[in-house]
Order: structure tokens, then C-alpha cells, then sequence
């Protein structure tokens, strides 16, 4: 009897800084301060929701536009085994579990981690990977195969086909 593995070819993918991203983030952000101005009357109100959304933006666009700080993602690996292996900026390696709200599209996918057994409930758990179809797009379109037609652990939460949406 001959029995066949399902295997996929290698993904290794080198994070660069997404300028497309770090555009996308600015524009919301300046629509956003725009919506606090005009609809917010108390000048306090505003210089404090002005401040959080300028400091929120400045941190999202150094870690996933620029990619610039420790926690920024700098390499995605898929072994043939069906392993993600996920590499920050600090040479940390980690080996998460996609969580169900993962989101798959040709030009954006934003992957979400579960948290790990071992965190306490006040830790963030691991940023989520977002990536625009700005890099190599044989590359983008294995990743893509992978999330929606690989046996992820947490095939209990969602299926291929929620990723696939």
C-alpha cells in the first residue's frame, strides 16, 4: 500500500518595509484627526484623542510599515511539513499557532496568533503579521495556498473556509 504525505513547497519570505502600508496608516490617521476635529467640540477632548491617535499611529507605522522595532516581524518560513516559523527583528524564532481570525486576499493578509499557554492574560500575545502584495508574488501566492488549503491546529475554531474569505 502507498501512502501519500501531503507536502508543500518551501516558503521563505524576507519582511521588508511595506511603504504602502506606511502611506495606508498615515492617510487613516490624518482622516482620523480630521473626524476629531470636526465632531469634537471641547478643545481637551480633542488634544487628547489627537494625542492617542498620533501615538497609536507612530507605533503601528515603526513596527508594521517600517518594520523598525524589536518586535517587528523580519522573516516568514514554511517548511514542506506545514510548519510557520515566524523570525523578529531581535533574531527571536517563534513557531505560533494561527488563531481563527486570520484574514487571506490576494493584495492583503493579516495573520493572527493565538496566545501562547504559558502567557498570563495581561500579555498582548504575539503582533499580528500584516502583509500587502507588494513583495514577490510567487512567494505571496504560496503563503496564500498554505493558510487556506493546509490542516491548521486550530481547525476547531475555523475552517479553510473562513480563511478563505
Amino acid at each position: 500500500m502507498i501512502v501519500k504525505t501531503r507536502t508543500m513547497p518551501e516558503v521563505d519570505m524576507h519582511l521588508e518595509p511595506s511603504w504602502l502600508l506606511f502611506t495606508l496608516l498615515l492617510i487613516f490617521a490624518l482622516a482620523g484627526l480630521a473626524v476629531i476635529a470636526i465632531y469634537i467640540a471641547d478643545w481637551r477632548v480633542q488634544l487628547a484623542l489627537a494625542a492617542l491617535l498620533l501615538a497609536t499611529t507612530a507605533y503601528h507605522v515603526l513596527r508594521d510599515g517600517l518594520r523598525m522595532l524589536p518586535n517587528a516581524w523580519k522573516q516568514v518560513r514554511i517548511s514542506a511539513q506545514g510548519e510557520l516559523r515566524l523570525t523578529n527583528k531581535t533574531g527571536q524564532k517563534y513557531y505560533p499557532k494561527l488563531a481563527g481570525g486570520s484574514w487571506v486576499h490576494p493584495w492583503l493578509t493579516v495573520l493572527h496568533f493565538e496566545k501562547s499557554a504559558d502567557d498570563a492574560f495581561w500579555q498582548p500575545g504575539l503582533p499580528p503579521l500584516i502583509l500587502l502584495a507588494e513583495t514577490d508574488a510567487d512567494i505571496c501566492r504560496r503563503l496564500r495556498v498554505w493558510l487556506r488549503w493546509w490542516r491548521h491546529p486550530d481547525a476547531s475554531q475555523a475552517d479553510s473556509s473562513d480563511l478563505a474569505t
